[in-house]
């Protein structure tokens, strides 16, 4: 169904939609697996049974950001730097859980009720070899049971480097009698919040490892000399600055944000907004996950911007008569980790007000031409040499588009035009504006593709010259402005005040001696635009 209303025009502004934001990964580490021959160590031998006595490690080792000085060792096959924890609490969690062990925070190297090997050769022990600062911790079973019932002996370290702060698993399968299953060993690491973690998926050189899905699946044993290595990401240097000449302003009914990105020696790779119905902020900490939230309607929000973009307008439910503030942080993430500036960040604020409706309509008449619902109107008014229409288009199906007939003033054949329009689409497809010939040999158009593509084309000189945007940047489900012009030597397209996409262009627009459509493609109703049309401008200057 076609239908036009005043009454989306009774508050004086509206807010764009959701704007789906990644939240920051929780691991941070990078995860590889390799295979290099294992190498026995001589060190200090130390009972495990279950767990051991505080072990200094020798160094102050970063484990996700916090620095620690010693371990306590498990038969269970486990590293924890929880010193506090007790034989009664390692007896109790014995089975392989990184998602829910207190005994964190802990690395698993081969987290399971294990035992100590019959054999004679059997032992636990650790080293600190090396100069600062490139000393390495070593930890070794040698001679472990996997599972104690099962005679499957088996040695594996786990080493910590200074500095580097990277952590390394070793494994060499002794002897094995048989496979088992359905045990609930885990190996990876248990961070310090329950539920935080990074889990490996298997045994072998395929394996993965992930923060959702806590694989305990080991069948058999590891291959001979297989190595995993937990590389920490390097946290980028905090932004040397932050955005500047921070605007707000109810734009055509929208609340945008425009901003100059940050400068400096560390340039931000984004940032975050936040805003209050109160003015009051709590400035963002380094590597917290962050609740994404552009619904207003609870009085405050926030959102991430990446860096190049320089607007944001992407607030719902903000309400009239009321006064909004902004602040603005600049930040770098050096892959999963994120680094605030949270010093002299960027202010900016609005107050809503409600406007008077705007008329409705007159003239307008509907038919049914070819099976096809067809609406026509006649008040449309002129500004100058642009055609406006006030009024909102909805758009719902295949069969809604709107037929402008063919005014001598649609058929611009100069060198300059500007079509523009206030759009709400439900999907990525269908003409704008559409005034091109059957034949494809004249005319201009400005449509939606199936790749979220916003095109804008002229033809000019024998052949069709079109610009086109990067896919996805106009949003679904909200308002935006859009706009393409032509001035005789460039042709662009601006989404919300912003160039998007342009290129060089030359020539007189061919004409075309079809209707002007709004809502469909030239020829048949299969590309129909699906969604919300407002304040429709065709312009002949630039």
């Amino acid at each position: 169904m076609l239908q036009l209303s005043s009454i989306i025009r009774r508050i004086g502004f509206i807010l764009l939609t959701a704007l789906q934001l990644s939240a920051f990964s929780q691991s941070n580490y990078t995860f590889t697996t390799s295979t290099t021959p294992y190498t026995p160590i001589t060190g200090t031998t130390i009972d495990v049974s279950p767990i051991s006595t505080p072990i200094n490690i020798g160094f102050n080792f970063n484990f996700n950001g916090v620095d620690y000085s010693q371990v306590i060792a498990s038969k269970f096959g486990w590293l924890s730097f929880n010193t506090s924890i007790n034989a009664t609490m390692a007896e109790s969690w014995r089975e392989g859980n990184l998602t829910n062990t207190p005994l964190r925070p802990l690395i698993g190297a081969l987290y399971y009720d294990n035992g100590i090997s019959w054999k004679s050769m059997a032992t636990q022990r650790y080293s600190t070899t090396g100069t600062s600062p490139s000393r390495v911790f070593t930890f070794e079973w040698y001679y472990s049971t996997f599972h104690w019932y099962t005679n499957n002996d088996i040695c594996f370290q786990v080493k910590l480097y200074e500095t580097s702060n990277k952590i390394e698993m070793h494994y060499l399968t002794v002897e094995e009698y048989f496979h088992q299953y359905d045990l609930q060993a885990s190996i990876g690491l248990a961070f310090n919040s329950i539920g935080d973690y990074l889990a490996v998926s298997s045994f072998d050189a395929n394996a993965i490892a992930s923060t959702e899905f806590e694989g305990h699946h080991f069948p058999g044993m590891p291959n001979d000399n297989q190595k995993y290595t937990f590389t920490p990401i390097a946290t980028k240097a905090e932004p040397t600055g932050q955005c500047s000449n921070l605007t707000v302003q109810n734009a055509a009914e929208n609340i945008m944000l425009t901003w100059n990105d940050a400068v400096g020696a560390v340039i931000p790779d984004g940032y975050v907004i936040m805003a209050s119905e109160t003015n009051s902020f709590t400035p963002p900490t380094d590597d917290i996950f962050l609740t994404q939230d552009n619904d207003l309607s609870d009085g405050s929000g926030i959102v991430k911007v990446l860096a190049g973009k320089q607007f944001f307008s992407g607030w719902k439910n903000a309400k009239a008569s009321t006064t909004y503030y902004f602040k603005v942080f600049a930040y770098t993430n050096g892959g999963n980790r994120v680094n605030y500036n949270t010093t002299n960040a960027s202010t900016a604020q609005i107050s809503l007000v409600k406007s008077a409706p705007k008329n409705h309509v007159t003239n307008l008449m509907a038919s049914i031409v070819k099976n096809k619902f067809l609406l026509k109107w006649n008040d449309v008014k002129r500004f100058g040499n642009a055609l406006v229409g006030e009024y909102c288009m909805e758009y719902e199906s295949c069969r809604s588009y709107a037929d402008c007939g063919n005014n001598a003033l649609f058929n611009i054949t100069g060198n300059q035009i500007t079509l523009e329009a206030w759009v709400n689409p439900t999907r990525y497809s269908g003409g704008i504006f559409q005034k091109e010939n059957v034949a494809l040999d004249g005319g201009y158009r400005m449509y939606l593709n199936s790749q979220g593509e916003l095109c804008f084309g002229l033809y000019i000189g024998g052949s069709w010259s079109e610009v086109k945007t990067t896919s996805g940047i106009l949003p679904i489900n909200c308002w935006s402005h859009i706009c393409g012009t032509y001035n005789g030597t460039t042709q662009s397209i601006y989404i919300s005040g912003v160039l998007v996409a342009s290129k060089s262009t030359t020539g007189n627009i061919t004409s075309s001696s079809v209707n002007l459509f709004i809502g469909r493609d030239h020829s048949t109703n299969y590309e129909s635009y699906e969604g919300l049309i407002d304040e429709m401008a065709i312009w002949s200057t630039a």
